[in-house]
C-alpha cells in the first residue's frame, strides 16, 4: 500500500476529506503512513472515528473518499479505505486500555450498535460512568445481528466488546428497555440516558396479501439466516444495500435467489461493489419491476418505466396492464427499517421518530436520541458521526464544556 500512498497528492481542499461523512483528515493519515509513523496514524484514526476498522471494510467508499479522490480523473484514485484497513485492523487486535478513571455523571445508553459504541467510548473516555443496554445476547446491534460474516468479521465486532470492558464501560445484555424496565426507571438511577436503539423494525412492502405465510423480511431473516426455511426459489424485493446481502445470504445458502427492483440498476442506492458481487456470486436480478401482491405460489408484479416530471427529476410509474405472476416458494421485503417505538412517554415527529430539539433532548428531560433512531436508517458512519454530536450536546446539558 505504501507505493499507492505514494501517489497521494495531499491536496489542500481534498474532496476525499470532504466527502467523507465524519471528514477523516486522509491527507495527515496518508503523510504518517509514508512516513512509517503507523501508531500515530492509528491512534488518529481511532481517536477521530472510534469505528474506523468497521467503516474501512463496510463504507460506500465510491461515494465518499474513494470516488472524490481528484486522482478519478486519472482513472487512478488512492484506495485510501485499504490503508484504513491495515492500520485499524491491525491497531483493534494489538491495542489495550486501562480502566478510565470515573469523575463524572451516570449515562445509560439504550442500544449497543455502532451509535452506542462510539458514545460509550467517547463518554468513557471524558471521565463517564457509562453503562450500555440492549436486548440482544451479546454487543453490536446491527454490526453483528444485521450485516453478513462475510462482509465483516464478528472477531472485530468482539475487538469492541473488550475494549468497552477495559475502558471500564458496563455492558448489560437481554433486558429491553420500555417493557422490563421502563424509561422512568431507568432515569431514577441514571443522570443521563441516550437512546441509541437504531431502526430495528422493518417497513412492510405495503402490497395486497403481504400477511401470506411465505413473506419475510430482510432485518428478520439477516438475524439469522440459517433458521429459515425458504423452499427453494427466493425472490428478494429491493435494491439497497440490505437486499444485496439478503440475497447473498440466501444464495450462499443453496437458494435459487433473485432480486426484484422496481427501478434500474443505476437507480440502486447499494453500494456497486456489493451489486457485482452479488452477480458474481450466482444472484439474478430482474428491474422495473413493481411488486403489487403476494399469494400462496408466489408474486404479482407490474412492469415499470422511469419519467421525469416538470423540474427534472425522475420518478418510477406503473405500466397499465402489464401485471404478471412469479412463481416463487418465499419472498424476502427489503425496502426500509423504521424505528420500533418503545418509550410510549416520548412524543414523536410527523415522521414517527421521537421528537427532539436541537440539541438531541426528547421531550423528557435529559433523555437524548442519536444515531439511526435520530436521523433514519442510514450508514455506519453516520451513527459514529452522530455520536460526536450527541455527545457534545450532553456534555453542554451538563455544564461540562471545559476540553
Amino acid at each position: 500500500m505504501h507505493q499507492d500512498a505514494n501517489r497521494c497528492l495531499k491536496c489542500k481542499n481534498a474532496l476525499c476529506q470532504k466527502n467523507c461523512p465524519i471528514h477523516t483528515d486522509i491527507p495527515k493519515i496518508i503523510d504518517l503512513y509514508i512516513n512509517n509513523e503507523i501508531k500515530k496514524a492509528q491512534e488518529l484514526l481511532f481517536k477521530h472515528n472510534p469505528l474506523s476498522a468497521i467503516c474501512s471494510l463496510v463504507c460506500d467508499h465510491q461515494r465518499q473518499c474513494f470516488g472524490h479522490c481528484v486522482l478519478n480523473h486519472k482513472n487512478v484514485p488512492i484506495h485510501f479505505y485499504e490503508i484504513e484497513q491495515e492500520l485499524s485492523l491491525a491497531y483493534l487486535n494489538d491495542v489495550h486500555f486501562d480502566k478510565n478513571e470515573i469523575t463524572k455523571a451516570k449515562v445509560a445508553i439504550i442500544g449497543q450498535g455502532p451509535c452506542g459504541i462510539a458514545s460509550a467510548i467517547l463518554l468513557s473516555d471524558d471521565g463517564y460512568d457509562v453503562t450500555m443496554f440492549d436486548e440482544n445476547s451479546d454487543l453490536g446491534g446491527v454490526l453483528r445481528y444485521g450485516i453478513p460474516d462475510f462482509r465483516l468479521d464478528k472477531k472485530i465486532v468482539d475487538h469492541y466488546k473488550r475494549i468497552l470492558l477495559e475502558k471500564g464501560v458496563k455492558l448489560r445484555n437481554n433486558v429491553r428497555i420500555g417493557t422490563t424496565i421502563s424509561l422512568g426507571k431507568l432515569k431514577d438511577n441514571f443522570d443521563i440516558v441516550l437512546i441509541a436503539t437504531g431502526t430495528s423494525m422493518a417497513k412492510m412492502a405495503n402490497i395486497k396479501n403481504e400477511t401470506v405465510y411465505n413473506m419475510h423480511y430482510a432485518v428478520d431473516f439477516l438475524k439469522d439466516p440459517s433458521s429459515f426455511d425458504l423452499g427453494h426459489k427466493v425472490i428478494v424485493i429491493g435494491g439497497g444495500n440490505v437486499a444485496m446481502d439478503a440475497s447473498r445470504c440466501a444464495k450462499r445458502l443453496g437458494y435459487d435467489t433473485y432480486v426484484y427492483y422496481r427501478k434500474t440498476f443505476e437507480d440502486m442506492p447499494a453500494n456497486k461493489d456489493e451489486i457485482e458481487e452479488a452477480i458474481a456470486e450466482g444472484v439474478k436480478f430482474e428491474v422495473f419491476e413493481v411488486p403489487i401482491a403476494m399469494d400462496d405460489k408466489g408474486m404479482i408484479f407490474a412492469k415499470g418505466k422511469n419519467e421525469i416530471d416538470e423540474n427534472g427529476k425522475k420518478y418510477t410509474v406503473t405500466i397499465a396492464d402489464t401485471e404478471h405472476h412469479v412463481d416463487c416458494d418465499s419472498v424476502i421485503a427489503a425496502i426500509s427499517q423504521t424505528l420500533r417505538v418503545d418509550f410510549k412517554e416520548l412524543s414523536l415527529n410527523k415522521w414517527g421518530f421521537y421528537e427532539t430539539d436541537d440539541k438531541h433532548m426528547t421531550s423528557m428531560d435529559n433523555v437524548f436520541v442519536a444515531g439511526d433512531a435520530y436521523l433514519g436508517a442510514k450508514t455506519v458512519v453516520s451513527a459514529s458521526n452522530d455520536a460526536y454530536e450527541v455527545v457534545k450536546c450532553i456534555k453542554e446539558k451538563l455544564g461540562d464544556v471545559h476540553e
